[in-house]
């Protein structure tokens, strides 16, 4: 018989299917709470004749037109600022315009900058600015019977819309812009506690979608005032960007703006220590007192003379909002009437309370 060498025979798809389907894997045991499987619970409900209850989730709407705000306590912290402006202005605007003025900072709003600019009327004084260090531009409003009542008065009148057009010439024009840069400086030296910088008047435009700063969707942040010249009241408009007010505004804690206690529980330096060294405190020197007739009170003139009980070699007496603080001897200095202190008076001395 002749040998016949062995050749292995090639292994087809049914062979290799037939030894797949002769291994048997394991099957693992999964043990799982029925109940938490939907289709337990649907399965359930139809057997009972009960229909089937998807169960409910609560879910919270968002607005996508939602702007951003600051910070609560970054917002306190320009809120002071806003109101320290408005008492710097009140200043300015008295000096020159020798009326009486007041201005109060009311709110701030939180807008698209389209929905600014769609909200102010035409015309309106819209004075655009640059801080310059921040790549970053502003705007502000005032509305123009104000506006118009504020030249009226730098031009000699009595505080009256000098025109009824509601336009300007280029002459007001250039006056008025003295003007904004004047109350610019203002601003910058309200917000000289936390960041100094410079802000540069660019231009006046009286039509508000000539006024295209920023996208329309750009966050802005509104700060309105109410002023009041003589007798003609208006409102005001700070329109900033909130790109440049988050990284200036500091975050001060809620700890950080109450006053330091020591263990004793002793008061010590409040926080803002620095705004309370600049803080201008009137005091008072008393050169003495005296009782007289009221008849010799009506009857005085020029060049009578009114005796006090105080000696020419005692000191004087200088109040603090009316308490005696320190006692000092009058001289001159610099051409000018001055008082030399001599004595710091203690707390609860009782020669030197006011009776």
């Amino acid at each position: 018989m002749r040998d016949v060498p062995y050749r292995r025979q090639p292994r087809g798809l049914k062979s290799r299917i037939r030894e797949s389907s002769s291994v048997k894997e394991p099957v693992e045991n999964y043990e799982e709470p029925l109940k938490n499987i939907p289709q337990i619970e649907r399965a359930r409900a139809q057997a009972s004749g009960k229909g089937y209850v998807a169960p409910s989730r609560k879910v919270d709407r968002y607005d996508f037109t939602k702007v951003e705000k600051l910070a609560l306590d970054q917002e306190r912290f320009l809120e002071k600022v806003l109101i320290h402006f408005a008492e710097l202005l009140t200043a300015l605007f008295v000096s020159f315009l020798r009326l009486r003025v007041q201005v109060k900072w009311e709110n701030n709003d939180y807008v698209s900058y389209d929905v600014y600019t769609h909200s102010l009327v035409d015309p309106s004084a819209l004075n655009i600015f640059t801080i310059e260090g921040f790549n970053a531009r502003g705007v502000i409003f005032l509305e123009f019977p104000l506006s118009l009542s504020i030249l009226d008065r730098i031009l000699g009148g009595k505080g009256q819309p000098i025109s009824e057009d509601n336009r300007l010439t280029e002459l007001e024009e250039v006056i008025f812009c003295k003007v904004i840069q004047k109350v610019l400086g203002q601003f910058a030296e309200a917000f000289k506690e936390i960041k100094e910088f410079t802000i540069k008047h660019e231009k006046m435009e009286c039509n508000p979608q000539a006024v295209q700063l920023y996208s329309p969707n750009e966050p802005m942040a509104i700060a309105n005032f109410r002023v009041r010249i003589g007798e003609m009241p208006g409102d005001m408009k700070i329109c900033l960007p909130l790109q440049f007010l988050k990284p200036v505004i500091p975050k001060v804690k809620q700890v950080d703006l109450l006053p330091k206690t020591t263990v004793k529980g002793i008061k010590g330096p409040p926080a803002n220590t620095k705004i309370l060294e600049t803080a201008k405190i009137g005091i008072v020197v008393e050169l003495g007192r005296s009782e007289i007739m009221f008849q010799d009170l009506v009857n005085i003139g020029v060049g009578d003379v009114v005796r006090l009980n105080t000696s020419i070699e005692n000191a004087l007496r200088l109040k603090i909002q009316g308490k005696t603080k320190f006692l000092g001897r009058p001289g001159v200095r610099e051409k000018k009437v001055a008082l030399q202190i001599c004595k710091v008076v203690e707390e609860g001395d009782e020669e030197f309370e006011e009776k």
